[in-house]
Order: C-alpha cells, then sequence, then structure tokens
C-alpha cells in the first residue's frame, strides 16, 4: 500500500499470517487480511487426484458481508468471514457475540478492523456513525 503524507510517498507493508481455519484444520487456512485458502490435498473420486491449494472466491451476502462456503467430507457450510478471521486469530468471546467493523466497512475483514462487541455495543457504534454520517454500508 502506498499513502502520501507529507508530500512524501510511504510504504505500508501489512504481513500476511495464515492460520488453520478451526474445524477445518486439514483443508482451509485464513489469513490476517481477511483471505482464505484451501490447502492441497488428494481428491479420492474414481482413483485419487491431487488438487492444488488456492484462494477461495468471497459472495457477498445482501446486507454486505462477505461470506464463504467451506466444504468437508461431502457436507458444504456457509459462514461470515469476518468471524473466521476473529474466530481463528483471537478466539471467541463469551461474553461478546458480535463481530465489528471498526470502520464501518462490512466488507474490510482485516484483523486489526474487527472486534468483539456485544449487541448493545455493536447497535450504539452504528447509530454513532450514522450520526457522524460514516455510512454502514459497503464500501463498493
Amino acid at each position: 500500500m502506498l499513502t502520501a503524507e507529507g508530500g512524501y510517498f510511504k510504504f505500508c507493508f501489512m504481513i500476511e499470517i495464515w492460520k488453520p481455519v478451526f474445524g477445518y484444520e486439514d483443508y482451509y487456512q485464513v489469513s490476517n487480511t481477511g483471505k482464505i485458502r484451501s490447502l492441497d490435498r488428494i481428491v479420492l473420486s474414481r482413483g485419487s487426484r491431487m488438487c492444488k491449494g488456492k484462494i477461495i472466491k468471497q459472495g457477498t451476502d445482501k446486507y454486505g458481508y462477505k461470506t464463504i462456503h467451506l466444504r468437508k467430507n461431502g457436507n458444504r457450510k456457509s459462514f461470515f468471514v469476518h468471524r473466521l478471521v476473529l474466530i481463528n486469530f483471537i478466539g471467541i468471546d463469551e461474553n461478546k457475540s458480535q463481530v465489528n467493523h471498526k470502520n464501518s466497512n462490512k466488507q474490510d475483514n482485516v484483523l486489526s478492523n474487527l472486534e468483539w462487541m456485544t449487541p448493545i455495543e455493536n447497535t450504539r457504534h452504528a447509530w454513532r456513525n450514522i450520526r457522524n454520517g460514516i455510512s454502514c454500508k459497503a464500501k463498493k
């Protein structure tokens, strides 16, 4: 990323860190930048073949949140990307059930932009941003 600061350009680098997805450790990894990738694996169907891992394409739900479908043992399950990032890097907070996007951009799933909140805290954050003119809608 390149930013202009005082007429000079400053390079900002984020080191991408990958961690196994909880419950899918042998199949997928999640990064601190919000990407999900599959791992190299052998697929058994009419023989066996090697499947190379790749970055998984993410979808967007009707509310603007990034989603992903993960498969294991023939079963497919949908996940919110922001929850996968926070659960696998920070862990689950038993007292706070919702994930907040600090900058109100629902598609910005970088770890530093996510935090656990209670439903009341999350609602207050959204209302405060609406009052300050910050849109809570996904920015394209």
